[in-house]
């Protein structure tokens, strides 16, 4: 059974003390933006609780909220997979027939292989 926000809603703070109480169900990107609208629109991710989340997560229960930002490692490894997915998705619609793996994302490549035989593989 799912957990709901209470009657009373859920306040939820920044690590150092600002706070905001919600009467109804907010998301993490949501809390973040009226808790320091100014660094928003950086964040790519959040960290609920200290558990690294997206930014439409709901809040169920108080909680503690943190940005995190390509300037993060996290934000930066979140950063590189995505791109990775994107080009992988590009590849797809330019070859349907490709059949995608994406690997490992690493700080300096990203492993991607698609098994075309060499008829199907087009000459780039």
């Amino acid at each position: 059974m799912a957990t709901m926000v209470s009657e009373q809603g859920v306040t939820v703070g920044l690590p150092g003390g600002r706070q905001h109480h919600f009467h109804s169900p907010a998301t993490v990107g949501e809390a973040l933006a009226i808790l320091d609208p100014d660094r928003a629109a950086d964040a790519i991710a959040a960290r609920l609780n200290g558990q690294l989340t997206d930014l439409a997560e709901v809040i169920l229960r108080d909680a503690t909220v943190e940005y995190v930002t390509a300037e993060d490692d996290d934000g930066l490894a979140i950063l590189r997979r995505s791109c990775a997915q994107l080009l992988g998705y590009a590849v797809k619609q330019l070859y349907p027939s490709a059949q995608m793996v994406i690997g490992r994302v690493t700080d300096t490549a990203l492993t991607m292989t698609s098994p075309m035989n060499a008829h199907s593989r087009p000459r780039i």
